[in-house]
């Protein structure tokens, strides 16, 4: 339900600030969700959630504009590698964060927790 929200919303983003400022404070907005999840209380996991995802269709939004304004010939291939990597991306970082969560021994959510940080952190600046 919050991607019904938030992804009108992005557009306001985008048009004042770019794409690629959009998308740097929709990884952090995101990243600060992230860490609301390790609190105790059920509401503020929730509301972690919220921002967190919040963050990750913005940046979704921001990106798909950015391919389709950017792009002139293979639109289609672009948004067909765009996909492919977004996908491809949540299962790795899924599957990982499995992991991570099995050898945790009782921190486990920590570890998924910079798992996830480091993902949506280090990865788009290395590329």
């Amino acid at each position: 339900m919050i991607g019904v929200v938030i992804t009108p919303l992005s557009t306001t983003l985008l048009r004042r600030f770019g794409s690629a400022r959009t998308v740097r404070v929709a990884v952090f907005v995101s990243m600060i969700g992230v860490l609301l999840t390790l609190v105790t209380p059920l509401w503020g996991i929730i509301i972690g959630l919220a921002i967190m995802s919040s963050g990750v269709f913005i940046t979704q939004a921001a990106t798909i504009s950015y391919i389709a304004v950017n792009v002139k010939k293979g639109r289609s291939l672009a948004s067909g590698l765009y996909y492919m990597g977004y996908y491809a991306g949540g299962t790795m970082g899924a599957w990982l964060c499995g992991m991570a969560y099995a050898r945790g021994h009782g921190r486990s959510q920590y570890g998924c927790s910079y798992l996830y940080r480091f993902w949506h952190y280090w990865l788009p600046v290395l590329a």
